[in-house]
């Protein structure tokens, strides 16, 4: 025999797989509703409190890190911090449903003027960082004894046409113009002949070009 069908035929009534979807439908709009039109017009504005480690916020559902370089980190309330605990959410994580989407989209809201000065300032600190760095590489490679100076010549301008064409790109390879013009100028035995300045501007993509003894120039 055969498996006998659940729903009877010609029956309009939904089958169980139909019956679940539209029940998972239904508890997702009753949630979103719930959340965001009443629930979260009583939450007080998110207070943040600073650590050495970041920003941490503390709700009845979640935490919240907010790293120095603007990144955020959620985290459920662990049952035993939290005697509100609401058994609804945990069984909604465990269903794969994030029940408290809608406060963490606010918390991202009220937050987002601080993220954006962080990661501006995350983002400049790096730069900072990486030019130190590459100017000392230079420096290394000038200060080099083994190298002769076709070598380091060579060596500085990989440097150069390896940087990315963004804002932190451009600024290295102004570090390093800076550094030929000052460390390497074109009348000593390091310096760029023409000749050799015009062979290497041939390996460049355009509109960049290789002219460290004059100001930033394009073609």
């Amino acid at each position: 025999m055969g498996v006998l069908d659940s729903s009877p035929q010609g029956s309009d009534l939904p089958t169980a797989a139909e019956y679940s979807q539209r029940t998972a439908q239904a508890l997702d709009t009753y949630l979103q509703q719930a959340t965001e039109k009443q629930h979260l017009e009583r939450r007080p504005p998110v207070t943040l409190s600073k650590r050495p480690d970041g920003f941490h916020y503390r709700g009845h559902a979640f935490k919240a890190t907010i790293s120095h370089d603007g990144s955020v980190e959620f985290k459920a309330v662990p049952f035993t911090e939290d005697l509100r605990f609401d058994i609804t959410g945990a069984i909604m994580d465990a269903m794969g449903s994030d029940m408290y989407a809608a406060e963490k989209r606010r918390f991202m809201k009220e937050t987002e003027a601080l993220r954006t000065r962080l990661v501006a300032a995350h983002r400049a600190q790096s730069l900072d960082h990486s030019l130190r760095s590459l100017r000392g590489r230079i420096l290394r490679i000038v200060l080099d004894t083994e190298m002769d100076p076709a070598a380091k010549r060579q060596r500085v301008f990989e440097q150069w046409l390896h940087c990315t064409d963004d804002d932190a790109g451009q600024a290295a390879q102004r570090l390093i113009e800076e550094a030929i013009a000052k460390h390497m100028p074109k009348a000593s035995p390091l310096g760029f002949s023409s000749a050799e300045l015009q062979q290497l501007n041939s390996q460049t993509p355009e509109p960049r070009l290789f002219a460290p003894y004059k100001r930033r120039a394009t073609r």
